[in-house]
């Protein structure tokens, strides 16, 4: 997805010392070939040189990722940064933010609901976008920032200009790295083009929408954490006793969200409904 397309991954590597112990190990365990022959057709090698999405998937490839995690906006509590093969460097994104992806389980009668903050498909469609279509051509690293109420994805490269943020919503894309792109496909990381996007927005249906900002030179997502919200309601749960659904909306939470949210409140037995009218009052039983 950019504004001007590039043919950085068809070009020739400038370094030919290549190895690729990572991404061998991930094509042995998918059982898929990865010998000369399957890297021609893959268009790692071209007239017998590497390319540059051979370097990309190789151990030397040091276009880093940088992640951190923060209490609030200034203040780092943890960081980290990934090199080598994209296939490396996607796993290591997924285990820093698996660590400090909050975990909450609600007891709904006699089941067990766990909730994380940012859900594990979405973040995985986020990542795999930023790696897959983000312009190697171009300086700059792929940021990625947690916290308490977002996750966001910054990296290098814009839209084709033909393309708009609501075209991306519905699944229409380009792709930057198209080679790049089938390889990730034939091993499973891509299910198929152009369902990330969409994919992201319907796990967030019903509640506050991911931001997404786009420039001639960076794409940007921003993941809304789906328990910060919940932190917010039990502060006003707490310290009210009488609370409506536009003090719901007050603190976040979308009108249907807020709706939704009511009506759960009302089946665990934590509010009632007192009263009628555009303004109703729900009384709070804790």
């Amino acid at each position: 997805m950019s504004r001007g397309f590039t043919s950085y991954e068809k070009a020739v590597s400038f370094g030919q010392d290549l190895t690729f112990e990572f991404t061998a190990s991930v094509f042995r365990k998918k059982e898929l070939e990865f010998g000369e022959e399957e890297m021609k057709s893959l268009h790692l090698i071209e007239n017998g040189r590497y390319t540059n999405l051979a370097f990309m998937l190789s151990d030397q490839f040091d276009a880093p990722v940088k992640t951190a995690m923060f209490q609030d906006a200034f203040t780092f509590l943890d960081r980290a940064e990934f090199q080598g093969s994209i296939l490396e460097q996607f796993d290591g994104i997924m285990r820093f933010i698996s660590g400090h992806n909050t975990k909450r389980s609600v007891i709904e009668g006699i089941d067990r609901k766990d909730t994380t903050a940012y859900p594990v498909v979405a973040v995985r469609e986020a990542v795999l976008n930023a790696l897959v279509h983000r312009d190697y051509s171009m300086q700059g690293t792929i940021l990625i920032s947690i916290y308490p109420d977002k996750l966001t994805i910054s990296s290098p490269g814009g839209l084709n200009e033909i393309y708009s943020i609501d075209d991306l919503k519905i699944g229409i894309s380009s792709t930057r790295n198209p080679n790049l792109a089938n390889i990730m496909y034939r091993l499973g990381y891509i299910e198929a083009y152009g369902t990330g996007i969409p994919r992201i927005m319907k796990l967030y249906l019903h509640r506050e929408e991911p931001e997404i900002k786009v420039s001639d030179a960076v794409f940007f997502i921003s993941l809304p954490s789906m328990l910060f919200n919940d932190d917010r309601l039990e502060s006003l749960l707490r310290s009210e006793d009488y609370i409506t659904r536009s003090d719901l909306e007050s603190i976040g939470y979308s009108r249907s969200a807020a709706v939704e949210k009511i009506n759960s409140l009302i089946r665990e037995g934590r509010i009632e409904r007192s009263g009628g009218g555009r303004s109703t009052k729900y009384r709070v039983l804790e």
